[in-house]
């Protein structure tokens, strides 16, 4: 690029006629000389220093545009400054059951296209600006103050720092004023956008709280404001964990009613088994550690309720293809004139109150073979009462491709030589040499808000009851617990 060439592009940039296209010839061209970008430092003192109170006394109109020079200068300045010093422009900062096409980054780099396949990220921009992006999305980062979104759905939220952030979309440009705005981009480049708060441009119409509008190849009409169909955070879950090298629970980090909050394994509410009932096709399993068999008759329960090891558990439990609508049977020992519900039962050691956001937090076993979004199992209240409800828990808050997920340093697979038909059969069984299984596995988590089974707020819960759910997409799994523990208030 000429220097002529160069010195027109910063013209209209200081005039604000600069196309998106001209955009990023100048973005390459600084990016790739550094004469130019020597140019453009001086270009913009030039017009910043004639902004300047002692600067000569100028027509109002001159005052006005050297105002908006300045401005446009401060925030080009921003972006070029963060590139030449080779910082990424914008970071992921949270994420849930997020996944990527390609490894997951932990920056977004300018000219690179990302595609978000699965689950919710917040990109944190330098600029103050934050991004939030639900799947599926393909998107590029710009610089501090722009980015594109060429398919997905989003909103953007800025502080005074980056008043100005830019999305760009195939068909239009959308300029946000403060402070939030949501926008939806189709297959064919149409886009939606509805102003959550404050204001925002689209080309030359501008928007404000409460209004939407859609572009498309037609034109621009507008549409009704639907809030409520755009992520407006991320949501409550478990975010992280930490374990010891023999995989240990040492705390957990769960968000909270919009707050991250770490428990240490010591400050959780623990349980204590009270019923167990399997089938026979379910194979009659424990975990114990690697290379450990299963404790002796009266200990057994302690697999899950008196230790904090992700490798052990009382896994295996029954299957419902239909979750509960009706009290478990829960007999101890069985009744075979009324059998009992296949399942597992729990109490917490002290009641768990329903507050805001979860409650209880649960850990599973999973190899790396096998499904990556946990296994599926249904959660019910151990008695029903008006309003109460069962409720299906489809995928987990950490998965098998979660980075926060950990590896699991191995387990024993202990069987039974009968189906234990309650708590103290399970206790008493007779049991099968145990063999040590050693495929890679991972620890997932998930945060359970007991809103969700219909207690109200601030209820105290005594336990729960847990049925594996037989999902006909992968079948001959089983969900296998390994903690289970309810957060304090």
């Amino acid at each position: 690029m000429t220097r002529d060439e160069l010195l027109d592009l910063l013209s209209a940039l200081a005039d604000g006629t600069l196309t998106p296209e001209r955009h990023d010839a100048l973005e390459r061209a600084l990016e790739a000389d550094p004469a130019a970008r020597r140019t453009y430092f001086e270009y913009l003192d030039l017009h910043l220093a004639l902004g300047k109170p002692s600067a000569p006394a100028a027509a109002p109109k001159r005052r006005v545009w050297i105002a908006a020079a300045a401005g446009l200068a401060a925030a080009a300045l921003l972006a070029f400054a963060t590139l030449g010093r080779g910082e990424p422009p914008a970071r992921l900062s949270r994420s849930a059951g997020a996944r990527f096409y390609g490894p997951a980054p932990e920056s977004f780099r300018p000219g690179q296209e990302y595609a978000l396949v699965a689950g919710t990220v917040e990109l944190a921009f330098s600029s103050g600006a934050l991004v939030l992006l639900d799947a599926p999305a393909a998107f590029e980062v710009r610089d501090p103050l722009r980015m594109t979104l060429k398919y997905g759905r989003g909103s953007v939220h800025v502080d005074e720092r980056s008043k100005g952030f830019t999305v760009d979309t195939p068909l239009t440009k959308v300029v946000d004023r403060g402070t939030r705005f949501a926008l939806d981009v189709g297959e064919g480049g149409e886009t939606e956008v509805h102003v959550l708060e404050g204001a925002a441009d689209i080309g030359d119409v501008k928007l404000t709280r409460g209004d939407a509008r859609r572009v498309g190849s037609a034109g621009m009409s507008t549409v009704p404001l639907d809030a409520a169909r755009f992520p407006k955070e991320i949501p409550d879950r478990v975010v992280s964990y930490e374990a010891t090298p023999g995989s240990d629970l040492v705390a957990v980090t769960v968000r909270r009613a919009g707050r991250e909050v770490r428990y240490p394994v010591e400050a959780l509410i623990g349980i204590d088994a009270t019923h167990f009932k399997v089938q026979p096709a379910h194979g009659n399993w424990a975990a114990t550690l690697k290379g450990v068999d299963v404790p002796s008759p009266g200990r057994r329960h302690e697999l899950i309720d008196r230790d904090r090891n992700l490798n052990t558990g009382l896994i295996n439990f029954g299957s419902s293809a239909r979750p509960l609508e009706a009290d478990p049977v829960m007999n101890d020992p069985e009744d075979p004139a009324r059998p009992n519900t296949p399942g597992m039962a729990i109490r917490f050691q002290r009641p768990v109150v329903n507050a805001p956001g979860p409650d209880v937090v649960f850990f599973e076993y999973q190899p790396v073979i096998q499904p990556e979004n946990g296994d599926p199992f249904h959660v019910s209240p151990l008695r029903f009462a008006p309003g109460l409800r069962s409720k299906t828990v489809a995928r987990w808050d950490l998965t098998i491709y979660s980075p926060e997920a950990l590896t699991l340093s191995g387990f024993r697979l202990n069987s039974f030589q009968t189906p234990p038909g309650s708590l103290s059969a399970y206790e008493n069984a007779a049991v099968k040499k145990g063999v040590d299984f050693n495929v890679l596995s991972k620890g997932l988590a998930l945060a359970l808000d007991l809103s969700d089974l219909g207690y109200a707020a601030g209820a105290a819960v005594e336990g729960l009851f847990f049925q594996d759910f037989p999902d006909p997409a992968a079948p001959g799994h089983q969900v296998d617990f390994t903690f289970i523990g309810g957060l304090p208030q």
